[in-house]
């Protein structure tokens, strides 16, 4: 009776490390699977920030950049991508025109 309770012992506690080590893997795998999602989420609004950054920048040495194309450019960025819930640009005063006083929100 004793080697039969040691056996059990044995087993159970066997079992239980076994579960752990596999929970622990199973944990490790799908922390990295999630880790490796965000991580592609916040590289795609970086790519989106530079991306209408340069897009910016060239327009407005052209000459070609106003109030209303730039809302339109940000609006369809911000329809265009699910992930994101806002976009918005900041300027130096006088930096995307010369007559922001027009312009006070």
């Amino acid at each position: 009776m004793i080697i039969f309770c040691m056996i059990i012992l044995h087993v159970s506690k066997s079992s239980f490390q076994t579960s752990k080590d596999l929970s622990m893997e199973l944990a490790t795998l799908k922390s990295s699977e999630v880790a490796k999602e965000m991580e592609g989420v916040l590289a795609h609004g970086i790519f989106v920030a530079e991306e209408l950054s340069e897009t910016f920048i060239s327009l407005k040495e052209l000459n070609a950049l106003n109030r209303t194309l730039a809302n339109k450019m940000l609006l369809d960025r911000l329809k265009d991508n699910d992930n994101l819930i806002g976009i918005w640009t900041c300027w130096q005063p006088d930096a995307f025109v010369q007559y922001n006083y027009l312009w006070p929100y």
